[in-house]
């Protein structure tokens, strides 16, 4: 089904990590989390959804539902932006990425911006606010540190500031968006310390993760430097276990594949509900699965069409 023209969103089949909550669960169920859009026929939101008008499929096997909530289509966001050395040549691609954010920010929209270099250098740049003017000045005025990168520290403030905002202001979207290569080196913090953080609190992180300038493979490298493949693992896991999505930009990424993510980032970020559900017959092998989703016709027959994520890679846990 083809999106409408006013909001095309671009489908991204994004790898995602599901991983096991606790110790009781097996490898053959696993909780996931995303984001539904509806429309109307007339390319509107649509409001007042219920979740048995829902229907989730991995393949061609309907998935129960666990969880259904509405929210506002306003959000506020944590644009979480690496400085380290290592972005050196993409700070300006960072700068800009932040921008096209902040561009399509709302009156009702809020965001706030932390620059992050090591455990010592998480520093907001501008506190909450919905003048795009004043974060546009926060994005230029971000500058390069030496020092070992802490994306697990910075995501971990970023999170922690953003629940006390969330308990008051509920039912708005509530969201942080990692700008960086994801190399993390020198946290204080660990992933169990976030997800625990993060355990049924509104928040999502986003991640736009630039790799062009890590290495590729382990030999020859600097101690302690991350591959690419290690990165994508990692800013995968940490979206998809807080029910964000992760969009990896390679090395070969255009303009287009930049622009292409950040619009499908931002419809994300528009969407009214939240959905969950618990995906069965995982083996210990990777798991692609096709996610498609139905949505019922409106109580006077008004078609209506709803839109999410069309791909998962199910990855259990060793």
């Amino acid at each position: 089904m083809k999106p409408p023209a006013a909001l095309l969103l671009i489908i991204l089949s994004a790898l995602i990590s599901i991983n096991a909550q606790d110790g009781k669960k097996t490898l053959n169920t696993f909780d996931v989390e995303t984001n539904l859009l509806v429309f109307d026929d007339k390319e509107g939101y649509v409001s007042g959804v219920k979740q048995s008008d829902i229907k989730v499929f991995e393949g061609d096997v309907e998935q129960k539902l666990t969880s259904f909530k509405q929210l506002e289509q306003a959000f506020d966001v944590v644009i979480v932006a690496d400085n380290t050395g290592s972005v050196r040549s993409q700070l300006d691609d960072i700068a800009n990425i932040g921008k096209i954010i902040v561009a399509n920010l709302r009156a009702e929209d809020n965001a706030q911006l932390i620059r992050f270099v090591g455990r010592e250098q998480v520093e907001i740049l501008q506190a909450w606010t919905n003048k795009k003017a004043d974060l546009y000045e926060g994005l230029d005025n971000m500058y390069v540190e030496a020092g070992p990168s802490a994306v697990l520290d910075a995501l971990y403030l970023a999170s922690e500031d953003l629940i006390k905002r969330s308990a008051q202001t509920p039912n708005r979207r509530f969201a942080v968006v990692l700008i960086s290569d994801g190399e993390d080196r020198n946290s204080y913090y660990a992933e169990k310390d976030l997800f625990k953080l993060l355990d049924n609190s509104p928040a999502q992180i986003f991640t736009i993760t630039l790799t062009k300038e890590l290495p590729k493979s382990w030999w020859g490298q600097v101690p302690n430097r991350k591959t690419v493949g290690t990165v994508v693992k990692f800013v995968n896991k940490i979206a998809a276990v807080t029910g964000g999505t992760s969009f990896i930009l390679r090395e070969k990424s255009t303009k287009d594949d930049v622009y292409n993510s950040l619009r499908a980032l931002l419809i994300e970020l528009r969407s009214q509900y939240v959905i969950k559900y618990i995906s069965t017959n995982v083996t210990k092998d990777n798991n692609v699965r096709k996610l498609t989703v139905t949505v019922a016709d409106g109580p006077n027959g008004e078609k209506r069409k709803a839109y999410f994520k069309d791909t998962i890679v199910i990855i259990p846990p060793k």
